[in-house]
């Protein structure tokens, strides 16, 4: 079976047991308070698969809450892995040739990072595996990368990329910043997930307070 399909597969398969389970709730909504006007069964659909409080005094938190709270800090996270994968294969996979510096970039920072600081893209000559004159740029650029014109450099090409990397730290910035915007949002998301937590005790403790059985 094609990866296409198993995917399609699962999707599915995670859609219909969504869909049951939206029905259940419904249900049990109804049966509760078959009065329950149509923007209050809404109401109470959404804060069933999201976040509330039980008949008994339980409090839940559902999956798609947590989801929606860990987004941004994984899906950064997992840039910032890829990107530095990414960079540290280049940096080993590449062929070590000589380049000469045949025309700067220079561009204005206007980011958070590097606002007012000047930035750097060398255009790079040198003879590939082949034997083909190439002229590439690495794909990011860097206040130190002001290199004189006609000055050589040592720098790695993967045969068939479009771009040059230049060896050494410079290249894992873009890693660093994701990976710092990550922290950020971790920053975030870790105390209101404890939060959520202890409110997710709290309500066992007050149903055990009030246990006659406690």
């Amino acid at each position: 079976m094609r990866p296409g399909r198993i995917v399609a597969a699962v999707i599915g398969w995670m859609m219909g047991r969504e869909a049951a389970s939206g029905r259940a709730h419904l249900d049990r909504i109804l049966a509760d308070e078959p009065d329950l006007g149509v923007f209050g069964r809404v109401r109470r659909l959404v804060a069933a698969q999201y976040i509330h409080t039980a008949a008994d005094g339980t409090r839940h938190v559902g999956w798609r809450t947590w989801l929606l709270l860990w987004l941004l800090p994984a899906g950064f996270a997992l840039g910032a892995t890829v990107s530095f994968v990414g960079e540290a294969w280049r940096q080993q996979a590449g062929q070590l040739v000589e380049a000469e510096v045949v025309q700067v970039y220079r561009w204005e920072g206007t980011g958070p990072f590097d606002r007012g600081q000047a930035q750097y893209t060398p255009v790079l000559r040198f003879t590939d595996a082949t034997g083909q004159e190439r002229r590439l740029t690495p794909a990011m650029r860097h206040p130190g990368w002001n290199f004189p014109i006609g000055s050589r450099l040592m720098v790695r090409h993967v045969p068939g990329d479009g771009h040059v990397t230049v060896p050494g730290t410079a290249g894992y910035g873009v890693a660093a910043v994701v990976g710092l915007i990550a922290l950020a949002f971790a920053a975030i998301a870790l105390p209101l997930h404890l939060r959520l937590r202890r409110w997710q005790r709290g309500g066992g403790a007050a149903l055990a307070r009030h246990d006659p059985r406690v």
